[in-house]
């Protein structure tokens, strides 16, 4: 294994690599690129399959300012372990992301991810994330021209572990003409039982919406909220909580929220969903799910609120409020709780 405990390393464009199940350990000091480069620039490149483990004070700070390079914090395979107050800050001219194409995140402590950049932001890339319940982690991406998204899980849900939020706060603001989404969902499964996760469109378009969690391609992974907060708000678009895609796949995707909450809103004009799940099962057994037209969203699929278990029945959770509509399905199942809207159900 590699260490380093203390310094600054500095490099024309990629600081520190690792080949063939290499292990780089980083208790202190700074690895730190600031210049302006066609390239990217990386503070740590695994080659292979390497260990990345970040701990103490330990910095990768990454500024790129030419408008056609790009900056990366840690890039490659690796699994990655960021501990104690342990940060990458990414800032570019044109796009990047704090950790990129990892094979897993665990963020531990008061670990943070920093993206500041003009076009495209990403915090953290990766097949499976891990925030346990006791930490403070913080993952924060913000564009001020196009698209940012604070975690994006691109693995496949037969194969890959099941992501798990316990805790931390992962915020995203997009001030251009792209999405900005909170956590984006390829194929694998989602558990969040604590947490926050807030997202703000604040961009000049209108034809592009916030997603708090969304489900890309295939998507047939799942989302399972038992705790924590997802709050999804734009201020020129269309707005979703939780958003599940219409792919044309055969889509077997599903969504439970069993506690927490889920508010989608939209300052603007747009149409504000709580949950769209068109193409997957929805079942709310607890929490709250609100939107600012539909609180579920889920035409032609079936949904289900509370729990038929035999018991008298709760007539305050879960709770679902939409300011136009409660419910819009096909069909749906109501045992427990309560819905509102101004319109209809």
């Amino acid at each position: 294994p590699s260490l380093l405990s203390g310094g600054t390393i500095t490099a024309p464009y990629m600081a520190v690599t690792g080949d063939w199940h290499n292990t780089f350990n980083m208790t202190g000091g700074t690895i730190k690129l600031e210049q302006e480069s066609e390239d990217t620039l990386y503070g740590y490149y695994a080659n292979t399959d390497c260990y990345v483990n970040l701990s103490g004070d330990s910095k990768i700070i990454i500024k790129n300012t030419s408008s056609n390079g790009g900056a990366q914090g840690i890039g490659g395979y690796p699994e990655i372990t960021m501990s104690d107050n342990a940060s990458i800050s990414i800032q570019s001219n044109n796009s990047g992301s704090g950790i990129g194409g990892a094979r897993t995140t665990t963020l531990n402590g008061n670990a943070s991810v920093l993206v500041n950049n003009i076009n495209g932001a990403t915090g953290v890339y990766t097949r499976t994330l891990y925030i346990p319940t006791d930490s403070n982690a913080t993952i924060t991406a913000i564009s001020s021209n196009s698209s940012a998204t604070g975690f994006y899980s691109e693995y496949e849900a037969d194969s890959s572990p099941a992501t798990s939020i316990g805790s931390g706060t992962i915020t995203v603001e997009s001030n251009g003409s792209g999405d900005a989404v909170g956590i984006g969902n390829e194929r694998g499964h989602i558990y969040m039982s604590g947490g926050t996760v807030s997202v703000t469109s604040k961009g000049s378009g209108t034809a592009f919406g916030t997603y708090a969690v969304r489900s890309y391609y295939k998507g047939w992974g799942s989302f399972n909220i038992s705790d924590g907060s997802i709050a999804a708000t734009s201020n020129t678009g269309n707005s979703f909580g939780i958003y599940v895609a219409n792919t044309g796949y055969n889509n077997s995707s599903s969504v439970n929220v069993s506690g927490g909450s889920v508010i989608s809103t939209s300052t603007n004009g747009g149409t504000s969903y709580g949950a769209y799940t068109p193409v997957a099962t929805a079942t709310v057994t607890g929490g709250l799910v609100s939107g600012g037209t539909y609180g579920v969203y889920a035409e032609g699929r079936n949904v289900t609120i509370g729990e038929d278990d035999g018991t008298q029945p709760s007539i305050t959770s879960p709770e679902i409020i939409g300011g136009d509509y409660g419910i819009y399905s096909g069909n749906y199942y109501f045992y427990d709780g309560i819905i509102k809207a101004s319109i209809e159900t």
